[in-house]
This record gives structure tokens, C-alpha cells and sequence, in this order.
């Protein structure tokens, strides 16, 4: 990279997505975070196009993977029984990409993803895309770092086979405190937002 930023090696870089939500119809005239998890990127399958381009091109789209539960929490009543969480569709909400360092770093970027959401008919998992790919990748270029995708193998792992994902984890500080970072609607987090009205 020819980026004068600062570098962070890769291995301490996670990924997270975050769902948030707004009811202006309620009243709720502000964003207030739903869930979060960890995410992982890949570019699309042999045959769907671009499977022999260089890894971070910006043509090649990025899927981001998540669990559903993360970016549409009412699709799962018996895991969120929140009588509130009835009124809340998928056009109320937008998802959010966070790429953090290290275990308890900050936040290094954000990114606005796409408001559509594909979600598996049965297993708890779902693909989301950037709302700008460009743009994120330029903005990681000035960390001398690109949203790599994760290389998956044709090879079936054999039982018992050792399988590591690097992710983060919430950590609570006395009573009803968290040290996770972007639970908040903050300034910097209501400016990724604020994109998507006018997206």
C-alpha cells in the first residue's frame, strides 16, 4: 500500500455488524441499536462472476455473512419475546459494518450497508452487501489494510478437524454496563446513518 496511514496488521482486525432502528410513526424520531454480531466477508461463488479477479478488487462484490438473528431480531420471537419488537420490519431498520481492532481496540471504520437482506428460509444466517464498495475500500486503503475476503475451501473438513473464527465478545462491567464498543447512537455513528436517507 502507498497509504501514509497508519497500518494494522490483519490478524488484529474483526469484523461486526450492528442493526438499528427507527419508528417515526411511533414517535421514535432517533436510531437506537437493535442487535450485534460478528461478521465475515467472501467474494461470490465459482461461476457467479469474478472468482478468478484479485482478492480486494473493488468490482468483485463482498458478501458479508451474519447470523439472522443480528440484522432482523423480530424474525425470531422465541429468542427476542419483546412484545415492542412486533412493529419492527425490515423497512425500519439498517445495518451497519464495523471493522474494530484487536480485542478491545477502537473502531477503525463504519459502513452503511445495503437495506436489503437475504435470509436463509430455515438456518439462523444471512448475507448483507455495502452500500458503497468503492468507498469502503478507500477508506480501508488509508489503514493499509482491504476488506479481505474469507478463502473458502472446496475440501470438506474431516471430523474433528480444528476450525478457528476470530470474532469479538462483550464484556459487562458491573451491573448493566457494557465495554463493547458503537452500542451508542453517537455522532460519528449518526453520520453512517444519516446516509441511508438519503440512499
Amino acid at each position: 500500500s502507498n497509504s501514509s496511514g497508519p497500518t494494522l496488521p490483519l490478524h488484529r482486525m474483526s469484523a461486526s455488524i450492528t442493526s438499528w432502528f427507527q419508528l417515526p410513526d411511533q414517535g421514535m424520531m432517533r436510531y437506537e441499536m437493535l442487535s450485534r454480531g460478528t461478521a465475515f466477508c467472501v467474494h461470490p461463488p465459482a461461476g457467479s462472476g469474478g472468482s478468478t479477479s484479485p482478492v480486494g478488487a473493488v468490482n468483485i462484490p463482498l458478501y458479508f455473512f451474519t447470523c439472522s438473528h443480528v440484522a432482523a431480531p423480530w424474525r425470531w420471537p422465541k429468542l427476542y419475546p419483546l412484545p415492542w419488537l412486533e412493529h419492527v420490519r425490515e423497512e425500519h431498520t439498517r445495518c451497519v459494518l464495523h471493522v474494530t481492532e484487536g480485542k478491545r481496540g477502537p473502531v477503525v471504520e463504519r459502513f452503511l450497508l445495503q437495506p436489503t437482506v437475504v435470509h436463509h428460509d430455515s438456518l439462523d444466517v444471512c448475507v448483507l452487501q455495502l452500500q458503497d464498495q468503492e468507498y469502503a475500500t478507500r477508506q480501508m486503503a488509508k489503514y493499509g489494510l482491504r476488506l479481505e475476503p474469507l478463502v473458502l475451501s472446496s475440501d470438506v473438513p474431516a471430523s474433528g478437524h480444528p476450525v478457528v473464527s476470530p470474532g469479538f465478545a462483550v464484556e459487562r462491567e458491573g451491573k448493566g454496563s457494557c465495554s463493547a464498543h458503537d452500542n451508542k447512537y453517537d455522532d460519528s455513528m449518526a453520520g453512517v446513518l444519516e446516509d441511508s436517507e438519503t440512499s
